[in-house]
């Protein structure tokens, strides 16, 4: 096979033929992907004395409620205050860690049950707002199209994976569609069916992965 060559800071140079290559390769450029990865985060309203209640850590980005404190408690590290006072009852804070100072006391906290977003990567050009639009479906644009032509379906590739549950005891799979028959290209939808009965699984996503490719 003969030896090719690219030649460093000149436009429109073309390999023929196959290219191996053993090691690592780094894209400082720009490339023809566009691509946003997330976690997708919603459980059941939670009422918890201790972490193990909790999944075993708090979700950031979760709104969560102080519905009884108990003294020495304390949650200060991880709140972001909406209302009240951190380390009272009534307080209601956003997590923005997943682990208190001091939970031994037993001080009970209610979570919100509300979907949460953690975004890996987003180069997409424009921000995901995702909603909850029926139980166990969820939609990019809340329940609004972000404009008719965001997702075309003709290069948009979006990936997610099957999850247990382990709250309800199920595996679950997640089944994506680009817009509908009125809307086409201008939203995606993420529905989560049970395994055992393919119905709607309420509240039951737990850090499940998706990842959208837009292919220009």
């Amino acid at each position: 096979m003969a030896t090719k060559y690219i030649i460093d800071n000149l436009s429109g140079q073309t390999i023929v033929g196959d290219l191996t290559i053993n090691g690592n390769i780094t894209v400082t450029g720009i490339t023809n992907n566009r691509t946003y990865r997330a976690l997708l985060t919603q459980t059941p309203i939670l009422v918890a004395n201790d972490t193990s209640q909790l999944y075993g850590k708090f979700i950031i980005g979760e709104t969560y409620t102080i519905t009884d404190y108990v003294s020495n408690d304390d949650f200060s590290n991880i709140a972001y205050v909406q209302s009240g006072v951190i380390n009272q009852t009534g307080c209601v804070f956003i997590a923005t860690g997943e682990t208190p100072s001091y939970w031994g006391d037993y001080s009970e906290i209610t979570s919100s049950g509300n979907l949460c977003v953690s975004v890996l990567e987003n180069s997409l050009g424009f921000e995901i707002n995702w909603g909850k639009v029926s139980p166990g479906s969820y939609y990019t644009g809340g329940t609004n199209p972000i404009s008719v032509d965001t997702f075309p379906r003709n290069n948009t590739i979006v990936n997610t994976q099957s999850k247990y549950i382990e709250s309800i005891d199920e595996f679950i799979i997640s089944f994506v569609s680009l817009g509908n028959i009125n809307n086409p290209d201008s939203f995606i939808v993420l529905s989560n069916k049970g395994v055992t009965d393919l119905t709607n699984a309420l509240d039951s996503l737990f850090y499940t992965p998706i990842e959208i490719i837009i292919k220009d």
